[in-house]
């Protein structure tokens, strides 16, 4: 690597360092990025390549100035699941399909689901797409359907007049 270039990295490091908050609010070894965010919550940084203005995610600039190059057909994931977070001992080289399933909200990390079911043994249904459904929520969900249906149908029936 050219001298210019580790220039140009070393500065783009220190104003994205310059820009992000190191372990605020608890959350503990986060360097929380401060600045534009895309609409996926990540971090943007503006950089020059091959003379052209492009941006940039503040956890791969961070990555590849501490770590090196992200390794071929992998991305990084979050492991603090905060991705403004962009401390390379936060983040893990992984497959596309290994991102993807760790960050479903029906992914291997919930235990319950939002009604405090287990999502686990017989009381689990896992979709077609992969995802964890909670059989209890869904009983209570189609039972309530049948009673409105029925509801309906008895409504409709004594509302017919001869």
């Amino acid at each position: 690597m050219s001298r210019a270039k580790t220039d140009a990295a070393d500065r783009l490091f220190a104003r994205m360092r310059e820009a992000s908050d190191p372990s605020p609010n608890g959350y503990l070894g986060c360097w929380l990025w401060q600045g534009w965010c895309d609409s996926y919550g990540y971090g943007r940084i503006m950089d020059w390549r091959d003379g052209r203005k492009v941006t940039r995610l503040t956890h791969v600039v961070a990555w590849e100035y501490i770590v090196g190059m992200v390794p071929p057909k992998r991305e990084l994931d979050h492991l603090c699941r905060r991705p403004t977070c962009c401390n390379p001992a936060h983040l893990e080289p992984v497959t596309h399909r290994e991102n993807m399933r760790r960050g479903m909200p029906g992914g291997k990390g919930k235990t319950h689901c939002h009604r405090g079911h287990p999502l686990s043994g017989s009381n689990v249904r896992i979709t077609v797409e992969g995802w964890r459904r909670c059989l209890t929520c869904e009983q209570m969900a189609n039972k309530r359907r049948d009673e409105r249906v029925r509801e309906r149908a008895a409504a409709a029936v004594g509302g017919v007049r001869a």
